[in-house]
């Protein structure tokens, strides 16, 4: 019989969604405080990718990193979730907008200059619009890096793997089915 904390296997789909949910809330915990900034068109060429204009998603959400999460370049492709919490000006942000933006270039090497050099994130103007006025020079953000979905979901099955407990010691694992089954 397979058991977590008394949830039995008949439960798997239950058990999946406590386990994406307490992922979620750790990633929630942890997120980080900064600025962010505009830029306009030209984006190309950019430090990650140059003149190919694939690494753009047709949202048009996107964004250069700046000094403190470039991180040598490792910041390219990197996902993050960003809300507006403040601005200098009342009624900047728009309230619970949070959006996801792909990074593309290094803002201290963009070509089109950012709004403010300092930011942690310099936003596409279509990314920076939906979670602010776009006549802000800059914003307060919340920002934290996005897992991908497939990644968080093997997480969780990891989870499921390591806390699921057998009387005999055996590992368990689940088919696609959803059923338990043991593996000697």
């Amino acid at each position: 019989m397979c058991f977590l904390a008394g949830i039995s296997k008949g439960s798997t789909p239950q058990l999946f969604s406590l386990c994406l949910c307490l992922l979620l809330l750790a990633r929630l915990s942890c997120a980080d405080i900064g600025t962010a900034s505009q830029y306009t068109d030209p984006y190309l060429p950019t430090a990650c990718h140059g003149s190919n204009e694939a690494q753009f998603q047709s949202s048009e959400l996107f964004g250069s990193a700046g000094e403190a999460i470039w991180d040598n370049g490792e910041a390219c492709g990197r996902l993050y979730s960003v809300q507006c919490i403040s601005a200098s000006d009342p009624n900047t942000c728009i309230p619970d907008q949070i959006i996801h933006v792909r990074i593309v270039d290094r803002s201290l090497t963009s070509v089109s200059r950012p709004s403010r050099e300092d930011a942690a994130l310099v936003l596409s103007t279509t990314a920076f619009g939906i979670i602010a006025n776009s006549s802000a020079t800059f914003i307060t953000i919340q920002f934290i890096r996005s897992v991908s979905l497939s990644l968080s979901l093997s997480l969780s099955l990891l989870f499921v793997k390591i806390f699921l407990v057998q009387s005999d010691c055996s590992m368990l694992y689940f088919t696609k089915r959803e059923r338990c089954v043991v593996s000697m």
